[in-house]
């Protein structure tokens, strides 16, 4: 078998089954989503056929599921580990990355909804804030226009959730948000 011989490609696709579920997760979803020099890494063939000749049925299985629980619509690596969280928690999985339309016509993409429970779940990295400057805007400036933005979310008639990293070190804390906010759940917690 004859698979593309770049060294990115190779290392993308041998490392996977390596690591955690979650960060196997966001390697593939920035790999799918094609962000940074995984543009170039290759392609959802070249992954599966690199799959069939891991060596071990572990390694190739590991590879699938991290596969089966990406999605290119994760933005960053913190809504992938959240969404593989989500996922162990026994939640049902979320939509990503939906789009509404606010009241004054504006559009505001939500990391992760639950649409039929009404609840919007938004992933906060630190970076949003601390590259402000980047955007043209002091850090109290994005807190602002952040808390605006939720505002403008909730007289939609949508609970907005929120989590960060500490969130994701601790399971049992996101569970907790998800499970106070009334996030539907599908079935109980297998963190194994």
């Amino acid at each position: 078998m004859t698979l593309r011989s770049e060294p990115l490609t190779l290392a993308v696709l041998d490392t996977i089954h390596r690591l955690p579920q979650p960060a196997a997760v966001a390697l593939i979803d920035a790999f799918r989503a094609g962000r940074h020099r995984l543009r170039s890494a290759g392609t959802e063939e070249d992954l599966h056929r690199w799959a069939e000749v891991l060596p071990s049925m572990r390694a190739r299985s590991r590879t699938r599921r991290a596969w089966d629980l990406s999605d290119a619509r994760a933005e960053n690596p913190g809504e992938s580990f959240s969404r593989v969280l989500i996922h162990q928690l026994g939640y049902d999985p979320p939509d990503l990355q939906t789009k509404l339309t606010l009241h004054d016509g504006t559009i505001a993409y939500v990391d992760f909804m639950w649409d039929s429970a009404g609840i919007a779940g938004e992933f906060d990295g630190d970076q949003k804030y601390l590259k402000a400057a980047s955007f043209g805007m002091t850090a109290q400036e994005a807190v602002l226009k952040e808390k605006k933005r939720e505002d403008a979310i909730r007289r939609l008639g949508y609970r907005v959730i929120r989590w960060d990293w500490s969130s994701l070190q601790d399971p049992r804390r996101l569970d907790r948000i998800l499970n106070e906010a009334g996030v539907p759940r599908r079935r109980c917690a297998s963190l194994a």
